[in-house]
């Protein structure tokens, strides 16, 4: 059994809008299977070609990932791609970039309405729409 947790955007291009689709693991998938329960199958499987990591220890971390193909899979629309409920904020007051110009800044959340977040960090406002048309929402 595999799993890949996938988005659907419209995005600008030099001939109009074009749909663009993206796994949101990137390259990453999450796969399940009996024998991955055998450690030595395991080391053989991390040098086939193709694989470029595998979550040593998983065994510790199958609740959270559980967690996390649930909320996907309640968050999907029909044809399987994630809705933009996925993304919405938990009641939390600081949020973290993980990529982009404002990586690993952390910003203090001073409004989150149903259509833009408005961030704060020292001087600087920013404001993100909750359009889903936007990718970096």
């Amino acid at each position: 059994n595999y799993y890949i947790p996938k988005i659907k955007y419209k995005k600008m291009a030099t001939n109009g809008i074009k749909e663009v689709q993206k796994n949101i693991l990137q390259s990453y998938l999450i796969c399940q299977n009996d024998r991955f329960k055998d450690q030595s199958f395991l080391n053989v499987l991390c040098y086939a070609k193709g694989v470029r990591y595998i979550l040593n220890n998983s065994q510790f971390n199958q609740e959270d990932i559980k967690n996390f193909i649930n909320n996907c899979k309640k968050n999907e629309d029909e044809d399987g791609f994630l809705k933009q409920s996925f993304f919405e904020m938990s009641k939390t007051n600081r949020l973290k970039f993980m990529s982009g110009p404002f990586s690993k800044m952390i910003f203090e959340i001073i409004e989150n309405s149903n259509k833009k977040i408005k961030l704060l960090k020292n001087n600087l406002n920013i404001t993100i729409s909750k359009n889903q048309d936007n990718p970096l929402y």
